[in-house]
């Protein structure tokens, strides 16, 4: 997706969330070919020893977690996978260089994430738990991500460093000059130039800015066409733009749409709104604030980095015939 640097960085969208799934059935066997009555049996009297091994109940008959493993590992396994090898690695690396981590660190992680959010105040934690939810974290995997979060940010302390020039680019880019823009992200040339043409169609109707909202809101295959491809403020010094996208941008006419862009493996449209002005706001006044946002920006590149580097590591191969087949579709492997 690409982004306004003026958003709230939300490290949800990529973050490594923990194994529940697989860890529930641990250690079962699983059978490849599925039958749809496989695994049903008449619920045994309450307090049996097999009925603790029940994963639901179906019309009164249990439902074994055996049964429900290889279309589970089908749907998730992958991931479910991957985060289970990582929290086994972090824990291993902790042991090694004697690093713990407790309910402090764990804590200030919930807050971190509560606060990346954004959005009200008081309706802060209502908004976390959606957010959490939608993307299947559970109370088991959110308190595992918690506590992965802690210790990977605590392995890499060491690691990062902040800089008096990241700071001046951080000012530089948040309260410098920022252009409003929208974009349209295409999968084809083909499909760029024809929304190119409805948008000049049909801004002679609506004008252009509307014209191209609806265009984007209905065709462009980037998350920002649920704001009719709205970016927000952007600054041309803005790394986390993309250097082709960054020259249209700059090149743009305000009002204009320029030619279509080509991009590493898309093609984009670029209109620029309005260019907005420093607001002449002193470095020294939002220093501590700067400081901290470089730091974790830092801190989430490094961990992302070792969580990538400690699952490469486990050289990870699936023995089971449905996750490994979930494995090599989902390219986890490469």
């Amino acid at each position: 997706m690409l982004r306004s640097h003026r958003s709230t960085d939300r490290p949800l969208a990529r973050g490594f969330c923990a194994a529940s799934l697989l860890l529930s059935v641990c250690g079962c066997a699983a059978d490849s070919s599925w039958n749809p009555t496989s695994g049903l049996e008449q619920l045994p009297e309450r307090g049996a020893p097999n009925e603790a091994r029940a994963a639901a109940l179906a019309s009164g008959v249990r439902v074994s977690r055996e049964s429900l493993f290889s279309a589970m590992a089908e749907l998730s396994g992958p991931q479910a996978l991957r985060e289970f090898v990582l929290d086994r690695e972090i824990e291993r690396l902790l042991d090694d260089r004697g690093v713990s981590i407790g309910r402090v660190q764990i804590e200030a992680e919930r807050v971190r994430l509560v606060e990346s959010i954004g959005g009200d105040l008081e309706g802060r934690d209502t908004l976390a738990e959606d957010v959490l939810s939608s993307r299947g974290l559970g109370p088991v995997r959110r308190e595992s991500l918690l506590r992965r979060n802690a210790a990977l940010r605590a392995l890499v302390a060491d690691r990062v460093e902040v800089g008096e020039d990241a700071v001046a680019l951080a000012h530089a880019i948040e309260h410098g000059e920022t252009r409003t823009v929208r974009v349209l992200i295409a999968r084809t040339v083909r499909d760029a130039v024809a929304s190119r043409e409805r948008i000049a169609g049909r801004a002679q109707q609506t004008g252009l800015t509307a014209a191209f909202a609806e265009e984007a809101f209905a065709r462009s295959i980037d998350q920002s066409s649920s704001l009719g491809g709205l970016l927000g403020e952007v600054s041309l010094l803005d790394p986390g733009i993309t250097a082709s996208l960054r020259s249209a941008i700059r090149d743009a006419e305000v009002g204009v749409i320029g030619p279509v862009i080509a991009l590493d493996r898309a093609f984009a449209l670029v209109l620029v709104e309005r260019v907005v002005p420093a607001d002449g706001t002193p470095l020294e006044a939002v220093r501590g604030r700067l400081e901290a946002r470089v730091r974790a920006r830092a801190e989430r590149l490094e961990m992302n980095r070792l969580a990538e580097t400690l699952i490469g590591q486990a050289e990870i191969t699936p023995l089971d015939d449905s996750l490994r087949w979930a494995w090599d579709r989902s390219g986890a492997g490469g």
